[in-house]
């Protein structure tokens, strides 16, 4: 060998062992840098997402094109020009700002570890790109301005990307639910008397835009002549949708009565929902979601701006529809923003499944952010029995802690606390959070809550980027948690926020009663201080109690609980707490915590079922207000199924309430007025045997002012 070949070999073995110190050295700095492994829990599995139940999900609820960019190409849509055309500008919070379904698709795994089995995602629709009312000029990047409903918005992506993200959604049993709409479609109808400046007739309207409200008792036949410019002529897609037949064309929604169902909504065309053709083409569309892309769920929009009629139609042809194509627990819950009894109108009458909870969001706020009564927070889950009918109960109620709309819960604790410390802050919100997952009700999370988004007031002020943004607004914003900002890209699994959610995620997990189990309230301090409610899985009679404290200080009670002389394992939280005689539980709350017990036994089957009665009302009573019926029963601890027998023999189901107390809602409208009624009551849980009771009751006229409305 020469000598030059002899250095070559060297040099050439010294350089291998140099790289492999290199990479050595490299390993064991990031060893130093990496956080210490820590003993994570395990996320239990779930059934597969075509057999899960939704009481069993978690949904984290994803403005889409805010969440994260895998594909910059599609960021304009494929449409040329400037902003106004294409809609795209990150810099602006009220245009595209570039994230997609690949996006989602690329972050499966980051949710998947946080806990979450179903993404609610905004609609994916082709939308008419920007849109002006008024002054107000913004771009669709929320989807609910849609044109064409049989078509993936190109910002968005494609088809094939809905299909990709659905069949890597299910691969890991995550569901994919679909934000749908029916209420209306993009701004494309104008009027003559409001829009066309050359139009000098009758009914002429004052500046472009200002289209008010014409009810039909001014205006019985049309109150607006409609027209469409010629480039927009074939703008919607189904064909049907072109025709401005199918729309109401009254004018700008005031929202006094008829305006709320007939008005258009922000200039956005109104859809004539009563009329047969529209009622058979929305389900013809949505049936198309279902059976070519696998849907798992709709939550669907506006759906208080809708006559009842259209959804007692809508909604179990699409229940039925996709159990025919494998989807039997198929997730439907719409957005009613009204009161209760109006909600749950939509329940009885329009036979959907379920409703935005937004009155458990409600709740949250004043009782956590607040510091407001527990007892206040009882109330009002004791009025979950309005949502108890023949196929719902409020156990089915999606429930959540801020939304698109309403704001993030960040909001409300920096408005009650503006200058509260970070550390008061994040003990809030993680309250908020126990109390989403472990009272009844499906739980929402809004996307970006996990990583500390705190948003500010207004229309667009929560939906930020968690992409790495570069809208000024957003980049400004305080997080929790972190001293990261919205510049940074936000998906950092350490973040304590994430942390927290995914442990509570475990728990949620691995005890189904904390899913599904009838909830009991036990204890409410008049004001602020400790809520406590028992959880029970009344099959295997297996009891939990949860105790929140929203109090700044330690707080304090004697609890009562349904499993006699019972040792209490603490499974989550903090707190500390010992058995008190045979069914008591005395427990301490720190503040602003929560804590979650499991009894060590479960609570045995009773002998005897006990007798019930009806509490409000006796045999041959006439019943001329809508209100409740109510059962009293010798055992503390049951379900009763209500049910009526109608004047001509039908029978009824009222539903079944699953906790004390039991009562069933009787709503005038759905009987013949002077009639007779046989209500029954059973209970059927927590023992051997049923027992009944059975009243007879007359349905006089209905009167106004009810009490309890």
């Amino acid at each position: 060998m020469s000598f030059c070949k002899f250095c070559k070999a060297i040099s050439k073995t010294n350089l291998i062992a140099l790289q492999m110190l290199a990479l050595l050295a490299a390993l064991s700095a990031c060893n130093r840098d990496a956080p210490e492994p820590r003993d994570e829990p395990v996320l239990q599995p779930l059934l597969p997402f075509d057999e899960r139940p939704s009481e069993d999900d978690i949904i984290y609820f994803v403005i889409t094109d805010r969440f994260d960019n895998a594909d910059t190409g599609n960021d304009r849509g494929g449409i040329e020009g400037n902003k106004l055309d294409h809609g795209f500008d990150p810099q602006d919070e009220k245009f595209y700002h570039g994230g997609d379904l690949q996006g989602v698709t690329k972050r499966l795994d980051y949710l998947a570890d946080l806990g979450v089995s179903a993404i609610w995602i905004t609609p994916v629709f082709r939308n008419l790109p920007v849109q002006t009312f008024g002054e107000w000029t913004t771009a669709s990047y929320h989807g609910y301005w849609i044109a064409d409903f049989l078509s993936v918005d190109p910002h968005l992506g494609s088809e094939d990307d809905l299909r990709d993200l659905i069949a890597a959604a299910h691969e890991r049993d995550i569901k994919i639910i679909l934000d749908i709409v029916v209420n209306h479609t993009a701004h494309v109808i104008k009027y003559r008397e409001c829009h066309d400046p050359d139009y000098a007739g009758p009914g002429k309207e004052g500046p472009a835009g200002a289209c008010v409200y014409r009810g039909t008792e001014d205006f019985p036949e049309t109150a607006y002549t409609p027209y469409i410019d010629p480039q927009d002529l074939t703008a919607k897609n189904p064909a049907w949708l072109n025709d401005p037949a199918y729309y109401h064309n009254r004018g700008e929604l005031d929202y006094t009565d008829a305006s709320f169902y007939w008005g258009d909504f922000s200039g956005l065309d109104d859809v004539m929902t009563e009329h047969p053709r529209v009622v058979e083409g929305m389900i013809e569309i949505y049936q198309y979601w279902i059976r070519e892309f696998g849907i798992d769920g709709f939550r669907i929009d506006t759906v208080g701006h809708v006559n009842r009629e259209f959804w007692s139609q809508f909604a179990p042809a699409m229940l039925e529809h996709a159990a025919a194509h494998g989807r039997p627990e198929f997730l439907m819950f719409g957005e009613v923003v009204d009161s209760v009894l109006d909600k749950r109108s939509y329940i009885a009458a329009g036979d959907l499944p379920a409703v935005l909870d937004f009155d458990f969001q409600y709740a949250a706020v004043e009782y956590v952010a607040n510091s407001g009564s527990a007892a206040d927070l009882a109330d009002f889950f004791r009025d979950g029995d309005y949502f108890i009918d023949r196929n719902s109960s409020p156990y089915q109620l999606p429930t959540f802690l801020g939304n698109h709309d309403l704001g993030r819960f960040g909001v409300y604790i920096n408005k009650a606390e503006p200058d509260a410390d970070e550390e008061i802050k994040l003990k809030r919100s993680i309250l908020a959070h126990a109390l989403l997952y472990f009272s009844r009700g499906i739980p929402i999370l809004y996307y970006g809550d996990e990583q500390g988004f705190m948003g500010t007031p207004g229309f667009h002020e929560s939906r930020e980027d968690m992409l790495a943004s570069v809208t000024p607004k957003y980049n400004a914003y305080d997080l929790l948690g972190t001293e990261r900002t919205t510049a940074d890209e936000n998906f950092v699994q350490e973040h304590p926020m994430y942390r927290a959610l995914r442990k509570l995620s475990t728990v949620y997990r691995e005890h189904p009663a904390l899913r599904r189990g009838d909830q009991i309230n036990r204890y409410a301090d008049a004001g602020p201080g400790l809520f406590a409610f028992s959880r029970i899985d009344p099959e295997q009679r297996t009891e939990y109690l949860v105790v929140v404290n929203n109090d700044s200080t330690a707080a304090s009670a004697t609890v009562p609980v349904s499993t006699h002389d019972a040792g209490w394992v603490l499974i989550a939280g903090d707190a500390s707490g010992e058995a008190k005689d045979q069914r008591q539980f005395a427990v301490t709350v720190p503040p602003l915590a929560y804590a979650v017990y499991k009894a060590s036994h479960a609570i045995p089957l009773r002998e005897s079922a006990g007798n019930i009665e009806f509490a409000n009302l006796k045999d041959g009573d006439t019943l001329r207000c809508n209100a409740f019926v109510e059962v009293s029963s010798s055992a503390n601890l049951t379900h009763i199924e209500f049910g009526v027998i109608t004047e001509n023999g039908e029978p009824r189901s009222l539903g079944i309430d699953r906790e004390p107390p039991y009562r069933a809602y009787i709503d005038l409208a759905d009987y013949s007025p002077e009639s007779d009624i046989e209500l029954s009551a059973k209970s059927q849980a927590y023992a051997p045997e049923s027992v009944k009771a059975k009243l007879k009751l007359h349905l006089g006229t209905r009167v106004e002012h009810c009490n309890d409305e």
